[in-house]
């Protein structure tokens, strides 16, 4: 280690060399708009752009769904939450494992 050595108040910044990634599958943000409030309004912006809503079906009622759909709207749509109007998923089945006994096997 050079610290052993020698002592550092300041890296120069010909040592540091940060390179920031594109994600290339995204459109550039300023394509981009607020998600609309409704599902057809959705639907008629990706028309528009000429995308394929044929594997799409809004609202999400599959958990399987969830993360492709929401990947093709993050191409097209701005948002951090997800709206409460695009999910209508069944309730998770209870699990049929046990992690926490209450007897003392251990």
């Amino acid at each position: 280690m050079l610290c052993q050595y020698y002592y550092f108040i300041k890296l120069p910044e010909t040592w540091i060399d940060l390179k920031v990634e594109k994600n290339e599958t995204d459109i550039s943000a300023e394509n981009k708009i607020e998600i609309p409030e409704t599902i057809e309004t959705i639907y008629n912006h990706l028309q528009t752009k000429e995308v394929d809503t044929t594997n799409i079906l809004l609202p999400i009622t599959e958990q399987t769904a969830v993360t492709p759909t929401l990947n093709l709207l993050h191409q097209y749509f701005n948002f951090k939450d997800i709206p409460e109007f695009l999910l209508k998923l069944p309730s998770l089945l209870e699990p049929s494992w046990e992690i926490f006994n209450n007897s003392n096997d251990y």
